[in-house]
């Protein structure tokens, strides 16, 4: 969608694999949030989806405030089940989901929480899916990939 917007956009990403999913409009490098290869002031922001808890956060802010320009901004992004409706909830409940809207909340404990500046947006969003779909987005999901495998598949067929 940036790239659409008519935005450079740099992609840093560590796996291979996913190195060659990203647009080839966008600019890819191999690298990590804890050693951006990028210069110093380089960047007026750093996008982050779905991907902050994997990352050592003192690192990657220390990164993040080296590689972003004065006034530029950190978006740590992610996609959430909106548990207010009731196969959601359901959903997340028989898979074990803790990212839910209704456990977001803003703390001192906040990824990215060390900058300053930050707050906190809930947007909403549909995807119609059928149930293929459904599944294919649960199996992305960090709580379903470090399932055991046995437990992932019956967790995934239910």
């Amino acid at each position: 969608m940036l790239l659409d917007l008519g935005l450079e956009v740099v992609a840093v990403e560590p796996d291979d694999q996913m190195r060659e999913l990203i647009d080839p409009r966008a600019r890819v490098l191999s690298g990590t949030a804890e050693d951006l290869p990028l210069e110093d002031g380089s960047v007026d922001a750093v996008l982050v989806g779905q991907a902050w808890h994997w990352f050592d956060e003192a690192l990657a802010v220390a990164q993040v405030q080296r590689v972003v320009r004065p006034g530029g901004t950190l978006g740590l992004l992610w996609n959430v089940i909106d548990d207010s409706v009731e196969w959601c909830r359901d959903l997340a409940d028989l898979i074990g989901m803790e990212d839910r809207a209704s456990l977001m909340q803003l703390t001192d404990e906040t990824p990215g929480s060390a900058l300053s500046g930050w707050r906190r947006e809930l947007f909403s969003h549909e995807q119609p899916a059928d149930a293929d779909l459904l599944v294919a987005n649960l199996a992305s999901r960090s709580v379903v990939i470090v399932m055991e495998p046995e437990e992932r598949e019956r967790h995934l067929a239910q």
